[in-house]
């Protein structure tokens, strides 16, 4: 079990290290060098010590001078070196935890979408929040196990001349020390694991609190007690294993600098022995004392560097395998021009979800054709268009683009045939701009030309930064707010702008008025006039704007057709637009 936790550990350091070295070769110089002053400058500090006294002894006080110039030489030029490679180094190393960092959160953007809804994948990703720091300090931890590692074999040797059965000895029992840290080591990286899920849900929580957005509902319905009441319970669950942790530290601690003195005082009285009964000189009393001194620190350094090392490893082996479950399919790029796509048959669950939310359900929807989906709450709407643009797969059947099975297809090439306008659409506190072109090139003009057809032209402009007007105030105190129709509007200005096949519009006017909802789809029945259109939407009246119908229910499609056809059937159709044509007629 140890000789396989160590194999993992040196194939998790072996990692990181294989990443720096990508990222630049100067962390391997700076490391070299580091190696270089540090044993230099103790066994410099060792031998000098000893030749000063030595010479002192023998009344040589040129030599003895030059030897202390030589000493204080030394340390300057290492303090001196040590500041500016660290300063270097140090740099180097947060640059390459920042790399560290985008490599998760760039494959966490194009994985597949069902993996960031995982709440196991979500805690493992809140687990790796600091990936960045705890890469580019191991490799300083590596460096300075490394650097006391070959101190500790030049003071091995030279304590092996005084006395080898005690430095085995003492051998033995800091090997036994080391086992019990590590142990506990372990102990509280696995501890600390289990607190990951409840720091995230803190977290949220605490992000609900101090989300200004939030502010007005929270004073509304007086909830200040209910967020305090679940952070609080949070908190006491994070205190009991907090708890667990200080109290196997402490214990463990309390061993160590035990022994750690015990070990000292043994040593010392031996050291003191041997120069009054065996009369070794002063110089050399001073060396072995200096060696004593140095053998101890080297050997918690070690054993206290492969600790963290290896707790570490435990981080950075769950930010590995992270990277591993965050599938991203490869193909061809085959992007093919879009005719119709299909659904055959298709069965479709979330996952630990018991029932299946959409059942053996077959669709064609062609280029040009505009769809509208309709039905009660919990029907399957929403699902049936994550399936549609590819966010999930089917547990079985298949969809088929232009008759082909779209898993042989590059995911990304087929994404690109859908603009979308959701009725949960997401805004960033970026600039207008930005939230429009989403990082692609799109020229102010068709910019303005898009907030102009979506009536917001007017209200853009007279803001004092126009199109660059930053949204919300999470980062700029100036930034602008707009209602909840203007934010619609942004939204279907958005999908506008965007060159698309497929255009889905999922509740695209709940917050517009009657009048402003009857321009809008008359301005997308212009638009979509050659490509495909997804309507998804509670207002039966918006359906009428469509070529065909799909009324969905419990996960499958029950009826299909035109208005006229499904209102002759009186079906579910027929019900919904009664209820609802009964308001306006009342």
């Amino acid at each position: 079990m140890l000789f396989k936790e160590v194999r993992k550990n040196i194939a998790v350091c072996g990692y990181v290290l294989k990443e720096a070295w990508k990222f630049s070769k100067m962390i391997y110089f700076c490391l070299l060098v580091t190696l270089v002053i540090n044993t230099a400058t103790t066994f410099g500090n060792i031998f000098l010590s000893k030749a000063v006294l030595d010479k002192i002894g023998e009344g040589n006080f040129k030599y003895s001078l030059l030897y202390i110039v030589l000493l204080c030489f030394i340390n300057y030029i290492n303090r001196q070196l040590s500041i500016i490679i660290a300063w270097y180094n140090m740099t180097l190393n947060m640059q390459f935890g920042d790399v560290i960092k985008s490599k998760l959160a760039k494959k966490f953007m194009e994985c597949e979408y069902r993996l960031t809804e995982n709440t196991a994948i979500l805690d493992q990703l809140h687990h790796t929040q600091h990936i960045g720091s705890t890469c580019y300090l191991l490799c300083g931890k590596i460096r300075n196990v490394l650097s006391a590692i070959i101190s500790f074999l030049g003071i091995s040797y030279i304590l092996s001349t005084l006395n080898i059965l005690l430095l085995i000895s003492v051998s033995i029992i800091l090997v036994a020390v080391f086992l019990i840290q590590s142990s506990t080591g372990k102990f509280v990286a696995n501890v600390q694991l289990q607190m990951e899920p409840i720091k995230r849900r803190e977290q949220i929580i605490l992000d609900n609190m101090h989300d200004y957005k939030m502010g007005a509902s929270i004073r509304n319905f007086s909830a200040h007690n209910l967020f305090k009441d679940k952070v609080e319970n949070e908190i006491k669950q994070s205190e009991v294993l907090n708890l667990r942790i200080h109290k196997r530290q402490g214990l463990t601690n309390f061993i160590a600098s035990t022994s750690n003195a015990v070990q000292l005082f043994l040593l010392f009285i031996f050291l003191i022995y041997q120069y009054k009964s065996n009369g070794i000189q002063v110089g050399d009393f001073v060396k072995y004392m200096t060696a004593i001194t140095l053998f101890s620190s080297n050997i918690n350094q070690i054993f206290q560097g492969v600790i963290e090392i290896s707790k570490d490893c435990i981080f950075i082996s769950n930010y590995i395998e992270l990277l591993d479950k965050l599938y991203i399919p490869e193909y061809e790029d085959n992007k093919t021009d879009f005719e119709t796509i299909s659904f055959e048959n298709v069965w479709f669950k979330y996952q630990d979800s018991g029932d299946f939310v959409i059942k053996d359900l077959s669709l064609m929807i062609r280029k040009g054709e505009k769809l509208c989906i309709v039905g009660v709450n919990g029907a399957g709407k929403t699902t049936f268009v994550k399936l549609l643009m590819g966010l999930y797969e089917p547990l079985q059947g298949r969809i088929l683009v232009n008759g082909i099975d779209r898993r042989t297809l590059d995911r990304r090439c087929y994404m690109d045939n859908f603009s979308s306008a959701f009725q949960d659409f997401q805004f960033f506190s970026y600039s207008i701009r930005d939230n429009l072109i989403y990082g692609t090139y799109i020229d102010e003009e068709s910019i303005l030309d898009a907030l102009k057809k979506f009536k917001l032209e007017d209200r853009i402009r007279g803001l004092d930064k126009g199109i660059d007007s930053i949204l919300f105030k999470n980062f700029d105190i100036d930034g602008v707010e707009l209602s909840g129709g203007e934010y619609q509007k942004l939204a279907l200005a958005r999908a506008y702008l965007r060159s698309s096949n497929i255009v889905i519009l999922d509740e695209p006017t709940s917050a517009l008025d009657p009048i402003a909802e009857y321009e809008m789809y008359k301005l997308f029945d212009e638009f979509v006039h050659d490509k495909a259109a997804i309507y998804i939407t509670h207002r039966i009246s918006s359906a009428k704007f469509c070529d065909k119908i799909a009324v969905f229910n419990n996960g499958q499609i029950v009826e299909y057709g035109t208005h006229d056809e499904l209102i002759k059937k009186r079906g579910l159709y027929y019900e919904l637009f009664e209820m609802q044509s009964h308001y306006y007629k009342n």
